[in-house]
C-alpha cells in the first residue's frame, strides 16, 4: 500500500471505530483499518471541515462527496465516547471502594479536588516561592488512570 492512498469506504470507518471504542489511539486504529495515520487525519479534517461549513450556513446541503467524510468524524467521535466511557466505568468501579479513587474521579472534573502542593525553587542566590502547584496523581499504588 505504500504511495497508494486506500478510499474510504464503510468498512474502514467500521474498522476505525471498533478499534477507537475500545480505547485505541488514533495511529492504532489507522493501522488496524489498513490505512496510513495520516489518512485518518486527512479523512478527518474533510469531515470536520464539511460538518464547520454546513454549521455556519444554515441553508448550506451537505456535498454528496464529502457525506463518507462527515460519516467518519461522527463514528470516530462516538467511539471515542464509548471508550472514555467505558474507563470511566472501569473508574467508578474502583472509587466504590477506594476514597483515594473517588477522589481522583472527583478530581477529573473540579479542580478543588486535585492535589495541591507547595514547592520552594531557589534560584541564583535568591529564593522564589511557588505558592501552589496542581498536580493530577493517581492515588498510590493504583495504576494510571488514562488521559
Amino acid at each position: 500500500m505504500a504511495g497508494r492512498r486506500r478510499k474510504l469506504t464503510r468498512a474502514v470507518i467500521e474498522d476505525v471505530a471498533a478499534a477507537l471504542s475500545i480505547g485505541a489511539t488514533q495511529k492504532i486504529a489507522a493501522a488496524y483499518a489498513g490505512i496510513a495515520e495520516r489518512t485518518l487525519y486527512d479523512w478527518r479534517t474533510t469531515g470536520e471541515e464539511e460538518i464547520a461549513r454546513l454549521d455556519a450556513d444554515a441553508n448550506a446541503r451537505l456535498d454528496p462527496d464529502k457525506a463518507l467524510y462527515v460519516q467518519f468524524v461522527q463514528s470516530m467521535t462516538e467511539a471515542l465516547a464509548s471508550s472514555d466511557v467505558k474507563w470511566l466505568q472501569v473508574l467508578d468501579s474502583a472509587a466504590r471502594s477506594s476514597p483515594e479513587w473517588a477522589r481522583y474521579m472527583l478530581s477529573i472534573r473540579h479542580d478543588e479536588y486535585k492535589e495541591k502542593k507547595s514547592v520552594d525553587v531557589t534560584s541564583g542566590g535568591g529564593a522564589i516561592a511557588i505558592r501552589e502547584i496542581v498536580v493530577e496523581m493517581p492515588p498510590s499504588n493504583e495504576p494510571v488512570a488514562p488521559d
